[in-house]
């Protein structure tokens, strides 16, 4: 198999898990590759969970940001705060536009972190970077994001997948993780059935 399968076989358990956290009204707020715990079954199939959950909270919940503009602004991405209760909270690398910006969140800002931690499993690299909070939060608003590395030999649809839930405007990113999860599952299948079919070119010939 594809090195890039096995990321999204992990991945697709992670994003099944925080599917379940919406559907019982939470959010996350902090996903990120740290907090994916990764585990071998007996028959050596990789096994994912989402861990941390102790920021997560409602999805009617509203950040009540206390760090000013200018902290926050000068604040290195690796040397600021990464998770603050009662302020702007989330982890700056892995954060959506909504949480650098204080507005309300919904399930839609963990469908963001999620798609910045994919891009980073498969291409080795996260869609955009940045050395301070106040510029990691103009990439994130601005919509351009890296282009796949030569050679990856990550199909096309999972570059189209992550940058739809890396769109800046959440209503341009998909309804909700069940409808993404059904689009990567979607592109598993097409997977399979091409490589069935090349391979049963192949032997014919």
């Amino acid at each position: 198999p594809q090195p890039w399968t096995a990321v999204v076989e992990v991945f697709a358990q992670a994003g099944a898990g925080l599917a379940a956290a919406h559907a019982v009204g939470l959010i996350h707020r902090d996903f990120k590759p740290d907090n994916v715990l990764i585990g071998v079954e007996p028959g050596g199939r990789l096994r994912a969970q989402v861990a941390d959950f102790g920021l997560a909270r409602l999805d009617d919940d509203r950040p009540d940001p206390t760090l000013s503009r200018q902290e926050m602004g000068t604040a290195s991405v690796l040397e600021a705060p990464l998770t603050n209760f009662g302020a702007i909270i989330g982890t700056p690398a892995y954060m959506s536009p909504e949480q650098h910006y204080g507005a309300a969140l919904d399930p839609r800002t963990d469908q963001y972190s999620f798609c910045v931690a994919l891009f980073e499993a498969l291409y080795r690299k996260r869609p955009y970077t940045a050395t301070t909070i106040e510029e990691m939060a103009r990439r994130a608003i601005s919509g351009r994001r890296e282009p796949p590395p030569p050679g990856s030999g990550v199909p096309g649809w999972l570059y189209r997948l992550c940058l739809r839930g890396l769109q800046p405007d959440r209503e341009d990113r998909f309804q909700n993780m069940d409808a993404l999860l059904a689009e990567l599952q979607a592109g598993r299948t097409r997977g399979r059935r091409r490589a069935a079919l090349f391979g049963g070119v192949a032997l014919a010939g």
